[in-house]
């Protein structure tokens, strides 16, 4: 099943696709059980989804889950923007995305509390910050 974590990243990226068009893919790291979840992706409008299912790969930490991650990506071709949930929803970990960025070579902000279409297929980001947002 998809984590309520992913799932409003999943929601996010949805919004974004209405209003400003393109394509979304769920990619997942998992067993083979977890085809369920891409399926229920694409159900609710993902226009593709691929799972990566190896079971030597499923008990890899963080930095390999995150390097997995990234050379699927990299192997489907750069996106323009990745969303991830904010926390692993079966280890509680909060660091793939970072961690995932980093692999990427890519911007990344934590914990966005808003994303919002903006002027010319951008996106504005709201995170909470020390002195307001």
């Amino acid at each position: 099943m998809i984590s309520p974590y992913d799932q409003n990243a999943l929601e996010v990226a949805l919004q974004l696709k209405e209003k400003l068009g393109g394509t979304i893919t769920a990619l997942c790291l998992g067993a083979p059980e977890a085809q369920g979840a891409v399926r229920g992706a694409m159900g609710m409008g993902v226009n593709a989804g691929v799972l990566v299912s190896d079971l030597s790969l499923l008990d890899s930490d963080v930095f390999g889950v995150a390097h997995i991650l990234a050379k699927a990506i990299q192997k489907l071709g750069m996106p323009d923007l990745v969303l991830t949930g904010c926390v692993s929803g079966d280890t509680g970990h909060k660091a793939v995305g970072p961690l995932l960025a980093q692999e990427l070579v890519c911007p990344c902000v934590t914990f966005v509390s808003r994303v919002e279409a903006a002027a010319e297929g951008t996106v504005r980001l709201r995170k909470r910050v020390e002195d307001g947002y």
